[in-house]
């Protein structure tokens, strides 16, 4: 009886062995595949532009950089006309540049901002209530 007890102990200390480094393994493996996923600069190139506070009535706005690409080029307008305020900016990859520019008192309703790439160009609106 002891002998028998001693097998199945051994065999079951070798399956309980064998189940903890499979489970070990694959933590570590979908943890590093988590970390991956997770780091916006590794192996993408994208940009995001977005308003600072969109509920206020500040133009102030920010371009996020991920990608290769370093220069940008912004416009601020009224409606669909031509642009009454632009520049260029460099932002360089996994940094934020924080744009405010000074818009003098409009009549205007909404406000487009256009930031472009060279190769992308992305837009936010801003209405303003009266």
């Amino acid at each position: 009886m002891k002998k028998l007890l001693n097998k199945l102990f051994k065999k079951d200390a070798a399956i309980a062995a064998t189940l903890a480094i499979f489970m070990l393994s694959c933590l570590l493996f979908l943890g590093y595949i988590e970390y991956r996923q997770q780091n916006p600069d590794l192996n993408k190139n994208w940009w995001v532009l977005y308003f600072e506070n969109s509920k206020d009535g500040s133009m102030a706005f920010a371009i996020e950089n991920h990608g290769n690409i370093q220069n940008f080029h912004w416009e601020i307008f009224s409606g669909k006309n031509k642009p009454f305020l632009d520049g260029t900016v460099e932002v360089k990859k996994g940094e934020i540049q924080k744009i405010n520019p000074v818009v003098s008192a409009r009549d205007d309703r909404s406000l487009t901002i256009r930031v472009s790439d060279g190769e992308n160009k992305k837009e936010i609106y801003k209405i303003f209530e009266k």
